[in-house]
Order: C-alpha cells, then sequence, then structure tokens
C-alpha cells in the first residue's frame, strides 16, 4: 500500500505544473478543502484532501457533475440553470448570434445588427408600429394605419407635398401648387386652378369657360354678366353695356340706320329717317305743310309751289271742265274774300257757285294756304280790242 501512495506523489510531483493549473481551477488539490478533517496526505487521508478528481490519479475517474444537463460540468458552467435541449457556448450559456441580448432559443429576429435596440422577441423597436424600425424610420411618428415607403414615411403619390391619406386631390401634375388638401390654387375661386386659368381675378360667382375666363355668348367682348344685350348679332360693334352703337340716339342702332344723322329729338322709322307723313321729300319737323297733296311739287318748307296749281272736278254753268291752270303773278291771285277770278288772258270767269281747291298767297311768294272756294266757270267772250 505505501509503494502506490509513493506512486502516486511521484506522479503528482512529475504533473506539478498541470496540477498547479488544475488547483487553481478548484479541480484537484486543496489544502483547505474541508473533505479532510486532518488535513493528512497519506492513505485514505490523501483521498479526502484532493478530493474526486484526485482520487482518480489512484482509481477510476469520478463523475464530474452537469446539473443543468447542457454538457458543461457544473464547475465551470456560468449558465447552470439553462432550459433542457438548448444549445449552449462553452461557457454553458444559451447561444446569442447576433449578441443582442435575447437567447436564439427566443430570438424571433435573430439578425438583429448589432447595437440595434430591441424588444423581448429580439426584434428592433418600432415606435409608430408602421413596419419600419426605429434605427432605420425617418418620420417615426406615423399614425397608426398609414401607409409609409421605405424611409417610414407616408406615401405621397402626386410628390406634392400632401401624403395621400390627407390629399384630396391625389393625381395633382407635378410642380403644381397645392393648398392643405392637396389640390390645387383656384385664387378667384372659379373653379379652374390657377395653372390653366387664362382670367385669374374673375369675380366672385361669375360663370366662366374652360380657360377660367367669363361666358360672352354673343362674342361681342363683353361678358354676359355685364351684357345689356345679350344676343348682339356677330360682327357688330357694342358699347360697354354690350348693345350695338347708335350714334345719333335715334333708337335706331348704326348697323340698321339709313340716316345716322338725325338731329336729337326726332321721330324715325325703322330705317333711322325722319318721318314725313306726306311723302312730299320734307321731313314732318320741318314741313309747314304736312298735308300736301301726292304728287305736288313743293319748297324747301314742304308747301305747294304756286305755278303748279291744279283745280280738279270743277262745275261750270257752260261747260264741263277737267282742270284748270293759273298763273303764277301774284296779282292775278284772288283775296279771300274774292268771288270772282278774271284772268287777264283767260277765256273763263269764275262766279262762287261751285267747290274748288284754291290758292292764295302768304308771307313768301312761294308759301300758300290752303283754301276753300265756291267758284262757277262760264265761257265769255274776249274783250274788245
Amino acid at each position: 500500500m505505501r509503494i502506490k501512495t509513493l506512486a502516486a506523489l511521484v506522479a503528482l510531483s512529475l504533473a506539478g505544473t498541470a496540477m498547479h493549473t488544475l488547483a487553481a481551477e478548484g479541480r484537484y488539490y486543496d489544502p483547505s478543502n474541508v473533505a479532510s478533517e486532518t488535513g493528512l496526505t497519506t492513505d485514505h487521508e490523501l483521498n479526502k484532501t484532493i478530493g474526486c478528481p484526485g482520487k482518480g490519479l489512484l482509481d477510476a475517474p469520478c463523475k464530474v457533475p452537469d446539473s443543468d444537463g447542457d454538457g458543461v460540468d457544473d464547475y465551470k458552467d456560468r449558465c447552470p440553470g439553462t432550459v433542457a435541449g438548448a444549445k449552449v457556448d462553452a461557457q454553458g450559456c444559451e447561444l446569442d448570434a447576433d449578441g443582442d441580448g435575447v437567447v436564439d432559443r427566443l430570438d424571433a429576429c435573430p439578425g438583429t445588427p448589432a447595437g440595434r435596440k430591441v424588444d423581448a422577441q429580439g426584434c428592433e423597436l418600432d415606435g409608430d408600429k408602421d413596419g419600419i424600425v426605429d434605427a432605420l424610420d425617418q418620420c417615426p411618428g406615423t399614425p397608426a394605419g398609414r401607409k409609409v415607403d421605405a424611409q417610414g414615411c407616408e406615401l405621397d403619390g402626386d410628390k406634392d407635398g400632401i401624403v395621400d391619406a390627407l390629399d384630396q386631390c391625389p393625381s395633382t401634375p407635378a410642380g403644381r401648387k397645392v393648398d392643405a388638401q392637396g389640390c390645387e390654387l383656384d385664387g378667384d375661386k372659379d373653379g379652374i386652378v390657377d395653372a390653366l386659368d387664362q382670367c385669374p381675378d374673375t369675380p366672385a360667382g361669375r360663370k366662366v369657360d374652360a380657360q377660367g375666363c367669363q361666358l360672352d355668348g354673343d362674342k361681342d367682348g363683353i361678358v354676359d354678366a355685364l351684357d345689356q344685350c345679350p344676343s348682339t348679332p356677330a360682327g357688330r360693334k357694342v358699347d360697354a353695356q354690350g348693345c350695338q352703337l347708335d350714334g345719333d340716339k335715334d333708337g335706331i342702332i348704326d348697323a340698321l340706320d339709313q340716316c345716322p344723322d338725325t338731329p336729337a329729338g326726332r321721330k324715325v322709322d325703322a330705317q333711322g329717317c325722319e318721318l314725313d307723313g306726306d311723302k312730299d321729300g320734307i321731313v314732318e319737323a320741318l314741313d309747314q305743310c304736312p298735308d300736301t297733296p301726292a304728287g305736288d311739287k313743293v319748297d324747301n318748307k314742304g308747301c305747294t309751289l304756286l305755278n303748279t296749281i291744279v283745280l280738279k272736278g270743277v262745275n261750270s254753268t257752260t261747260t264741263w271742265l277737267s282742270c284748270m291752270t293759273m298763273p303764277r303773278p301774284s296779282s292775278m291771285m284772288p283775296s279771300p274774300s274774292s268771288s270772282v277770278i278774271r284772268p287777264s288772258r283767260s277765256r273763263w270767269q269764275a262766279t262762287p257757285t261751285a267747290v274748288a281747291p284754291i290758292l292764295t298767297t302768304s308771307n313768301s311768294p312761294n308759301a300758300v294756304r290752303r283754301r276753300s272756294w265756291s267758284i262757277s266757270l262760264a265761257r265769255v267772250s274776249p274783250p274788245s280790242s
């Protein structure tokens, strides 16, 4: 027995360096080991002093305990409570491949980049729940349920600066200015956006065409809202009220006025010419004889000229006459009280028995008044020479 003991001591001496290392790890000899009450290193006491591992030098090795069964002995297991079946490293701790603090067995996001913050499932934080992790989210305060792009910002399909969720006009052409609703600006509120509005200052409430300009139904240059004559024929000149011009203010527009210079206040016909009731060529405003018989020649005051007086339908006591022509000289004209007409070279004399028209002089040699005379014509012998 002593020979075996000596052999064991020799073996320990030869393995001094290794034993020193193992002792430092607490695996072999340790003089403070309470397993030996006496501290002796002989016989059975040696076994008690160096413990079970040391006993293996003399007998079969002792079984090293591994309480959690992870394949790492308890004396070097830094994670002694490992869940059964979990993969561990050399220190007996579960693997955490991405180093995010969540073991692989529980890590729902095993490829987390180094240094990223993760939740209990090992996934990166996403504060606004938009599907873009906070480390990459350029718009971290996105309202719940909004669609976002790869940067975590809400979608803006037409790139007008208003996100699609708020954009009431989602197809705005590129580069157009828009309001808070994402719709193009319409300064005059006529329904035509400023970018297309050729008349951007249309008064409120006016109707406009596709170019944003007020309607002008008759194309006279005066918009319908101001046009007092909205049905002006094409090509006619109009005033500021959209009505055709009437230069002489006679009520007949210039385009139809055959007498465009009618004096103010004169009555005119449909052609814009002054009235001439007796058709003698002298307008009524100047006609001093407005009832001139048709066909009579008149002077510039509308009265019949004296050298063309004709008596029609005159009775004769001796002969029926169809007409009688009087000479022009005023010396031969009867006064209103005359009862006999005696022309110096006529073969006729008149007596007041028949009715016929006759003229007498007025202030002007060519102006006459119409009178009714009762006369009778009788053939008489020429005066004796």
